[in-house]
């Protein structure tokens, strides 16, 4: 926990020191702040991010010019209905629009996405008319998006200096009267994004617990995580990146008091980086050391050890007008001892394969020769059965699809949310 004090304290330092020295943004330019009503509302921010030039985006509500609310209603189509809220604040108070699109079902991401850009677009166009931000927004077509900064971007003091910091806490629970299950993830994630650079900082803990009371009798685990991931990404130019990661790692199920892994790490991507809003095929190879200390002894009588390591990662996302694909091949190894390995597949599959008819799959698949942190003296079975810790395999899988056919008129979109999800079998068997 001293690390994550340590790291802390840092950020404090450069958010104050920035803070003494900034300059507020010139106000020629609007700032925008997007707010997705939930976490599975399309917002597509690096699209937007990327296609609406001369707009600052910004992280909180309270600096924005224009704040955009961004929701969804399930339309009588089986569709969507996709609604924007626009509301002026500052100079812009008073000024407010609302405007919306239907979503038939079964759509690609490229067309939402483009039809999002668009209905925001309007309704950032009627908010500046006859102010002083018309002149300065403009659209810029996707196909001519550079990976140059924008030029009042570029020019303006931002006393963060483009640092942005997300802290979130996530959780499931769920139990009867004998069960109780619960997983609690805290979060905090760190950026700072230059067409040239890329720091990026993760941290994340575990708390996971699953308990059964079978006959009186309470079994009860408790599993603990920690994991921090510093990265730092350089351009080389359109195709060459390089960069460095750190991963600290404690986790009670695979057996790690702690895990330090170092390395140095070169990417190669197929297609030019300025393209990465519609397609990416990168190539990213890594080589360094692994020092682990265990909490119990292993199979291989370790306590602790240090490790030479790579891993070579073929990394895929591709949207397209016909569906998206995004897909990793990962392949590491100890150098030491090349046969303990591991290779995993892990997919995200969507295709429209005709009018109304849209198949999607999702899935990984493991294969497994390095489990060196097996302890070597069993625990008792009621720990396995719990999950509390890791059993010995050879793979490890997951996986679902889905295949939808949609007919009948193109016309119905009308939204009419009168007793909506009362005819839904998962309301019904509740």
């Amino acid at each position: 926990m001293s690390i994550i004090y340590n790291y802390r304290l840092v950020f404090l330092m450069v958010v104050f020191l920035q803070l003494l020295s900034g300059k507020i943004m010139s106000q020629s330019t609007a700032n925008v702040f997007i707010n997705c009503a939930t976490t599975e509302t399309r917002c597509y921010r690096d699209y937007l991010f990327q296609t609406l030039s001369n707009c600052n985006f910004v992280w909180d509500a309270n600096n924005a010019d224009v704040q955009i609310l961004v929701s969804e209603k399930q339309n009588s189509q089986g569709g969507f209905r996709i609604n924007f809220e626009f509301t002026g604040m500052k100079t812009l108070f008073g000024k407010k629009d609302t405007l919306w699109f239907d979503l038939p079902q079964g759509q690609t991401e490229e067309f939402i996405r483009t039809n999002i850009v668009q209905q925001i677009s309007k309704g950032l166009n009627y908010l500046f008319h006859h102010t002083i931000f018309a002149q300065s927004f403009d659209i810029k077509p996707l196909a001519i998006l550079k990976t140059e900064p924008k030029p009042n971007q570029a020019q303006q003091h931002d006393p963060w200096n483009l640092w942005n910091f997300t802290a979130s806490v996530e959780g499931y629970i769920e139990g009867q009267s004998n069960y109780l299950f619960y997983n609690i993830e805290p979060k905090f994630t760190a950026r700072k994004i230059t067409p040239k650079h890329k720091w990026v900082l993760n941290i994340q803990q575990g708390f996971k617990q699953n308990s059964y009371t079978i006959n009186e009798e309470k079994q009860s685990i408790l599993v603990k995580s920690l994991d921090i991931i510093p990265l730092y990404a350089g351009s080389i130019n359109e195709h060459w990146s390089w960069g460095a990661m750190i991963h600290y790692r404690t986790n009670e199920y695979v057996n790690l008091k702690s895990s330090v892994r170092i390395a140095p790490i070169i990417e190669y991507n197929i297609f030019p980086y300025s393209k990465n809003l519609v397609k990416q095929m990168r190539l990213a190879y890594q080589i360094g050391l692994q020092k682990q200390r265990y909490l119990g002894e292993t199979i291989y009588e370790k306590l602790e050890e240090t490790l030479p390591y790579q891993r070579l990662a073929l990394l895929t996302d591709i949207t397209r007008n016909w569906g998206s694909i995004r897909g990793t091949v990962q392949s590491s190894s100890f150098l030491n001892d090349l046969q303990k390995n591991r290779l995993s597949f892990s997919s995200e599959f969507s295709f429209r394969l005709a009018k109304g008819l849209f198949f999607n799959v999702n899935g990984q698949f493991e294969i497994i020769n390095d489990q060196i942190s097996l302890l070597k003296k069993p625990l008792a079975d009621d720990v396995y059965l719990l999950g509390g810790q890791q059993l010995a395999t050879k793979n490890n899988f997951w996986g679902e699809f889905g295949l939808t056919y949609t007919f009948g008129s193109k016309y119905n979109s009308i939204v009419n949310p009168r007793m909506g999800y009362l005819d839904e079998v998962w309301f019904q068997n509740k």
